[in-house]
């Protein structure tokens, strides 16, 4: 793990260089052309004043350029600062400016978006855009500048980027990876995601979250990657059927979608061998259903930006479970990766017994260095060496770990503690229920009262009463959501998780979470 995600990059174009690397939908490119467009884009943007340590904001959707841009920002030990396109102004003006960007390289279409906002902030990066022409086009920048290997001595205690957490549950936060902790997940992901030589990945998750993390160890494989600029499940289908893709990453909101589309039978999608899910939660019942739609190519990852993609894994084979017994399993988000460190400790640090609730603690090579200028908040998450995660969980005795709720997401109502996970999961096993999510809203009586949204099967008269009924059988009366309001969508953050700041937030209003 002494090496660099640069000198990495260099050594598969050596070793495929005729091999097709990356398609788009605009073009594709080889390992020899893509080397060497890195190369000129790492001397370009030095020529134009990025040092090692500055930092390189991206903002664009899906494309060859984000992954150029990405490889040169490293070869030139500088800082990548990867910006989602779902992201609201205020939101990417608050990244700009705490990471005191240097620069920000953009679709140019963003172009307009882009001055607006460095008018509401004190970061002044110098911009350059992607997709037009002029004296700040990346695409005029790399053709003049040279194509042969920048001399900047970079090293792997480097910090290679900050990567800004979804903000979910409060104030988002600029995690720090270097090039030792970002290489070491990206070993861990060959390894446990079982990636073999050749492999055809479609991406339709954005890059700048943690599917960014499979593109080198895709091209370590000899692998070809498939961008596209958001899911649509006909798009998807599509493109799997065409490319024979091997390897997908979807979140569960995904998997939905392509459960319900009606035209799914009639696309061939058996060269899908790998199907990755997480980012959120997904019902036991949607699993069985994907099961039985594709057979056995799930995986499940658990973790988060600070231990990018790499914490627990549910695998292929954890997912064949039938029996009654095991079927609790799919509930789970698996057991440890061989890499890292886990333990579920209460509220003074101390490991608790089996099946009994505690937060998820981790350390291993691929943990953050640290919060981007948050000190304070560092030291409250990365306590003697384990990392916090703030969320709470219980381990069975085969060492399956079970997540039952986010700290901050936990209701407490009437003096009892309510997982939202575990009222989901009852949400879910009635058979017109969608989608589902669940939060707490203030009650004089009860402090917290639990409420659902459900997206129900149109098709279904599913009543408010009569899901209220059905998880009475289920769950114990504290449990039991005492509203359901049935709407047509779930609001989605940036990465693709349900937004349950966005649902609180009529409800709450400025309050911080508290008993009434």
């Amino acid at each position: 793990m002494e090496t660099t995600i640069g000198e990495l990059f260099d050594k598969a174009v050596k070793q495929y260089p005729d091999k097709i690397a990356v398609k788009d939908q605009r073009r594709r490119i080889t390992y020899a052309e893509i080397g060497e467009e890195v190369n000129r884009c790492a001397n370009a943007l030095f020529q134009k004043g990025i040092q090692p340590g500055d930092r390189v904001a991206l903002w664009m959707q899906n494309c060859i350029e984000y992954i150029v841009c990405d490889f040169a920002i490293a070869k030139l030990g500088a800082v990548r600062v990867p910006l989602n396109t779902f992201l609201s102004d205020a939101e990417v003006a608050y990244r700009l400016e705490d990471a005191g960007a240097k620069a920000v390289i953009c679709d140019s279409e963003y172009m307009e978006r882009v001055q607006n906002i460095l008018q509401q902030t004190s970061a002044q990066p110098m911009v350059i855009t992607v997709g037009n022409e002029g004296e700040h086009s990346l695409e005029s920048l790399i053709e003049k500048a040279s194509p042969e290997p920048p001399k900047i001595a970079v090293g792997y205690e480097d910090l290679a980027a900050i990567m800004y957490t979804g903000g979910t549950t409060g104030r988002s936060k600029g995690v720090m990876h270097t090039h030792k902790s970002t290489i070491s997940l990206m070993y861990s992901e060959i390894v446990e995601f079982e990636l073999e030589r050749g492999v055809v990945m479609l991406h339709v998750a954005p890059l700048p979250h943690a599917v960014g993390f499979m593109i080198l160890p895709g091209l370590l494989r000899g692998g070809t990657h498939i961008l596209q600029q958001g899911f649509h499940p006909k798009k998807f289908c599509e493109t799997v059927e065409k490319e024979k893709v091997t390897f997908a990453f979807l979140v569960p909101t995904m998997i939905y979608s392509l459960l319900d589309f009606p035209d799914l039978p009639s696309y061939d999608l058996s060269s899908l061998r790998t199907l990755i899910y997480g980012a959120a939660p997904m019902a036991p019942s949607r699993i069985k259903q994907a099961l039985e739609t594709w057979g056995p190519i799930l995986i499940q990852v658990y973790s988060q930006m600070e231990v990018a993609n790499q914490t627990t894994i549910l695998t292929k084979s954890d997912h064949l479970t039938y029996s009654v017994d095991e079927e609790k399993r799919l509930s789970s988000c698996g057991r440890p990766i061989i890499m890292s460190q886990v333990k579920i400790v209460d509220e003074e640090g101390r490991e608790v017994p089996t099946g009994m609730v505690g937060e998820i603690v981790t350390r291993g090579p691929h943990m953050m260095k640290g919060y981007w200028r948050m000190e304070e908040e560092t030291e409250k998450t990365i306590r003697n060496g384990w990392l916090h995660t703030g969320d709470m969980a219980y381990q069975d005795e085969e060492g399956y770990i079970y997540l039952v709720d986010r700290k901050k997401d936990m209701i407490i109502s009437g003096g009892f503690n309510v997982y939202t996970t575990v009222v989901e999961k009852a949400l879910f096993e009635h058979p017109s229920v969608r989608q589902a999510t669940v939060i707490g809203v203030p009650d004089e009586k009860w402090g917290e009262a639990v409420k659902a949204f459900v997206v129900a099967d149109p098709a279904s008269r599913l009543s408010e009463e009569e899901l209220i009924q059905f998880c009475k059988q289920r769950l114990a009366k504290y449990e039991v959501p005492k509203s359901i309001e049935f709407v047509d969508s779930l609001p989605l953050t940036a990465y693709g998780k349900i937004d349950k700041k966005a649902l609180r937030a009529p409800f709450w209003g400025s309050k911080e979470r508290q008993i009434n």
